[in-house]
């Protein structure tokens, strides 16, 4: 474990130190540009108007860096926005993991409380259409060793779980979701909801098998009664090995975004975008791969996906890829899980984007909003290394009717962005130098 979480800070200590000296980001408020590729997406997504950014607000300061931001929200809900995130401390045996919320669209943000206890990392969230908060974290016992197939975790690891109905204030008794005999190392968790608010898939990334260079298995959990119990762990397919999934409600269902694994022989191994749906026996089906980008890499990019369903049932999927003549950031729509439309593209990025995630979400009005990391590197991916550069940005793009269009520029210098929407407006979080910065995003209907 202590291996794995020096991987990310290798990366935070670059970004801090050039993070220091940098001002904040311009505020703006104007016009996006015009639509980069025109999108098939039917009438029902209205077309984007002015859009406007308010200034960038600090939402916490740490001594030691904050990492694995991320953050939730949900239109249908109301206007409260989340965000959490893990910070260490100089005792590598200590994590904890913290939370925020923002009722105004990500001007002002609440005192951060702690989640779970001081091994607490990985937080991801997810808030259903009634307003329940779900949290998971990872927590690892410091004082046993593990001898787990992956040698990035040295210490037995449990997925948390816990439930909040009034907006984080009080919490249900965290526990794990699949105990097993406590030899387990379950990392890079996720949640997905279904649409009926009772189904709930939790999912985690298996240290404790070992399909090959760089690999982990999937396993997930899942719930019919909104997360009160759980079914026995199944495993879904091989994936990346820390490249962070991503739920969302596919035909109604939970579904859960990947990055697949498979290996292909010289030149690295193949690692596309991989979705997989729960069916209506309790199992999941089939996965399929949303777009076989040919992505070959002999290390794990760093880069999870994003995912988010609209109200009309029209699932987006957006990830990065290295791909020779396709790198840069994509997205593709799906209604069934089954049939996917051609990938678009939302800009060119050759450099890996190390611990950048892709984040997606819908507004109130059904406007699809992407943040993602941009990072300057070379002309091509050099599959052998990964080499996180500290002048990284953080980028938005805005889906509609129309095709797609570039925010105007969040944030000049940050790493790990995040986004969530609720019923009042988007906002965005970031990790600049030893803060975590936020800025609300609004975009008014033509």
């Amino acid at each position: 474990m202590r291996r794995l979480i020096t991987v990310r800070r290798r990366a935070m200590t670059a970004l801090a130190a050039a993070g220091a000296a940098a001002g904040l980001a311009a505020a703006g408020c104007g016009s996006h540009g015009g639509p980069s590729t025109a999108g098939s997406l039917g009438s029902s997504v209205p077309a984007t108007g002015r859009v406007s950014l308010g200034q960038p607000v600090v939402v916490t300061r740490r001594a030691n860096g904050p990492s694995y931001l991320t953050a939730a929200g949900n239109a249908k809900a109301g206007g409260d926005l989340y965000a959490a995130w893990t910070t260490y401390a100089a005792n590598p045996n200590v994590a904890y993991t913290w939370l925020t919320r923002t009722t105004d669209g990500g001007h002002t943000w609440s005192r951060p409380e702690r989640l779970g206890s001081g091994t607490a990392s990985q937080p991801q969230l997810a808030v259903a259409d009634d307003g329940t908060l779900y949290a998971i974290w990872s927590e690892f016992n410091p004082h046993v060793g593990l001898h787990a197939a992956n040698p990035s975790c040295t210490n037995p690891t449990l997925l948390m779980f816990a439930v909040s109905r009034d907006h984080g204030a009080h919490w249900s008794r965290a526990r794990a979701v699949a105990p097993g005999n406590g030899r387990v190392c379950q990392l890079y968790g996720s949640i997905a909801l279904g649409s009926d608010g009772r189904q709930l898939a939790i999912s985690w990334f298996d240290y404790t098998s070992d399909p090959g260079a760089d690999a982990t298995v999937v396993q997930a959990v899942r719930s019919t009664d909104g997360g009160a119990s759980f079914g026995a762990p199944q495993s879904l397919a091989n994936a990346c090995v820390c490249c962070t999934a991503r739920g969302l409600a596919v035909d109604g269902r939970p579904a859960l975004l990947f990055r697949g694994w498979q290996d292909v022989g010289p030149g690295g191994q193949l690692r596309n975008p991989v979705l997989a749906v729960a069916d209506s026996a309790g199992g999941w089906q089939p996965t399929r791969v949303v777009h076989d980008d040919q992505f070959r890499f002999r290390v794990c990019p760093h880069s999870g996906l994003g995912a988010a369903t609209d109200a009309h049932g029209t699932s987006y999927l957006s990830w990065w890829t290295g791909a020779p003549g396709r790198e840069g950031y994509w997205y593709a729509t799906t209604h069934d899980g089954l049939k996917f439309s051609a990938p678009v593209r939302l800009t060119t990025q050759h450099a890996d984007p190390m611990d950048g995630d892709v984040h997606v979400s819908v507004d109130r009005d059904q406007r699809i909003w992407i943040t993602a990391m941009k990072t300057p590197g070379p002309d091509s991916v050099d599959s052998d290394s990964m080499v996180m550069s500290p002048d990284t940005s953080v980028h938005g793009w805005i889906v509609d009717s129309s095709g797609v269009h570039p925010l105007p520029l969040v944030a000049a210098r940050g790493s790990e962005p995040a986004s969530a929407a609720s019923s009042i407006g988007a906002a965005a979080v970031w990790v600049q130098g030893s803060a975590i910065m936020a800025r609300s995003m609004e975009a008014e209907r033509r």
